[in-house]
């Protein structure tokens, strides 16, 4: 996103997105491949966007993240160039490391928004990027963030769009409110032997350590499909479940997600709530982190770790 100012740059990785209704087909076909769904299929999605504004706004949310990422490490004394990358749009990973190569970079902070681990969810992206490094003749040395899903800053950032979720409900119905902590689901098997559910836990007892004890739920969404066994239950088998318990207020949290995109403005934000209203429950959504300021300060707490731990090999 801007000229690097030394030998070490920071990547900050996405998905991405279609940038409008135009480019909801070829994003699904880099996304899926050769696994492209039916011309209704890819109809029904572009719906979707279209119910959202025509678009995804996540990579425009990732490019205002790293140039506040930016602006904050120059203010703490690290004139770092932020670079962003998406795995199947615009700008790309490898548009980032053509980039860098020009400029002379020597090494990158490989930093995806993705806070909870897995060889589906972290795994690919680092791939990509050794993958690009290696295709391009790149000269470039990988610092991988290690894990921030327990960070207390994180945690702190996350704590402020709960209780901002909280307090949409009256407040003599909010100790009644059932909190639904919703991420991604992936194929079982993918999970069995990683950190996925166990991180995400860890970042569940972190925040009732403290928003203080209440009622909640874990739950999935954007199952897949095929024939493999997913993560369950999904959001909206916990809120047929929770009616049928006679709940009646509901906040769901984004867990998994740290930006807005389809998955939270179309499935959260629309058909959840469509469903929960049919139910007689009233529905609320915890706002994303995007580019908050404390959420900010998170990824400049990490770069800063990472830069810190290079220093003392160097030393």
């Amino acid at each position: 996103m801007s000229d690097a100012k030394g030998k070490t740059a920071v990547l900050v990785m996405a998905m991405g997105g279609p940038s409008a209704l135009e480019e909801v087909e070829p994003f699904l076909g880099r996304f899926l491949g050769d696994r492209l769904p039916s011309r209704e299929r890819i109809e029904e999605i572009k719906g979707r966007y279209r119910l959202i504004g025509g678009k995804s706004p996540l990579s425009g949310i990732t490019l205002r993240q790293a140039r506040a990422l930016e602006a904050e490490l120059t203010g703490r004394g690290q004139r770092l160039g932020v670079f962003t990358g998406m795995r199947f749009s615009t700008p790309s990973v490898e548009d980032a490391i053509a980039k860098m190569k020009v400029l002379g970079i020597q090494q990158v902070i490989a930093l995806p928004l993705v806070p909870h681990r897995s060889r589906l969810t972290t795994e690919p992206y680092f791939a990509l990027l050794e993958q690009t490094i290696k295709s391009q003749k790149a000269c470039l040395k990988v610092l991988r963030i290690p894990q921030w899903h327990t960070h207390p800053l994180f945690l702190q950032a996350v704590e402020e769009k709960v209780r901002e979720g909280l307090s949409r409900f009256v407040s003599e119905f909010r100790t009644a409110v059932q909190v639904v902590f919703s991420v991604h689901s992936l194929p079982k098997e993918a999970v069995s032997d990683g950190p996925y559910l166990e991180e995400i836990h860890e970042t569940i007892r972190g925040l009732l350590e403290r928003v203080g004890p209440f009622a909640w739920q874990l739950a999935f969404q954007s199952r897949g499909g095929g024939s493999e066994s997913w993560l369950e239950p999904d959001v909206g088998e916990v809120l047929v479940e929770l009616s049928r318990q006679g709940c009646h207020e509901v906040l769901v949290v984004p867990l998994g997600f740290v930006s807005d995109h389809l998955e939270t403005l179309y499935d959260l934000d629309i058909k959840y709530r469509k469903q929960a209203k049919e139910l007689g429950m009233e529905y609320q959504r915890s706002p994303s982190l995007n580019d908050s300021p404390k959420f900010i300060q998170v990824l400049t707490e990490v770069v800063l770790a990472e830069l810190e731990k290079v220093k003392a090999r160097s030393g």
